[in-house]
């Protein structure tokens, strides 16, 4: 599916779709977001046969850990977009997200949720919430 920089603006964009970014994302449109998630589709452990220390999931493969999980946010309107993140930036009151195949994405508040070792262009570690997000308007009822 395409996205392009004529669509809306939504809520939040998540960079990353493992494990954390997917839970977020999930909570994000259960809590009536828009959210859009961008990921590469192979995850750090994708190569993996198994998980170990999920609740829940002790044993399962990865892929049909993150099969249900993607199911699960998409009943919530969440949209996913297979892309590489390319760059960054930051404005007043949004932010853009720039992609190979879709650039131009923004968003009000950006979730970073690639782990400690990727960082997309042009988000300085002065502009993150740790590694959870630039700083921007807060949303309603979300806190950061």
């Amino acid at each position: 599916m395409g996205v392009s920089m004529y669509d809306d603006l939504y809520d939040v964009i998540v960079i990353g779709a493992g494990a954390a970014g997917l839970t977020a994302a999930t909570m994000l449109g259960r809590s009536m977001r828009s959210t859009l998630v961008i990921s590469q589709p192979r995850r750090r452990n994708s190569p993996a046969s198994s998980v170990n220390n999920v609740p829940y999931a002790d044993g399962a493969a990865p892929a049909d850990i993150y099969r249900k999980m993607e199911q699960d946010a998409g009943r919530y309107g969440v949209t996913l977009l297979w892309d590489e993140v390319t760059s960054v930036r930051a404005y007043e009151d949004h932010v853009v997200v720039e992609g190979g195949a879709n650039p131009g994405l923004r968003c009000r508040r950006l979730l970073l949720a690639t782990g400690p070792r990727r960082r997309p262009a042009g988000l300085a570690a002065g502009r993150c919430l740790g590694q959870i997000g630039l700083r921007l308007p807060l949303l309603p009822h979300v806190r950061t």
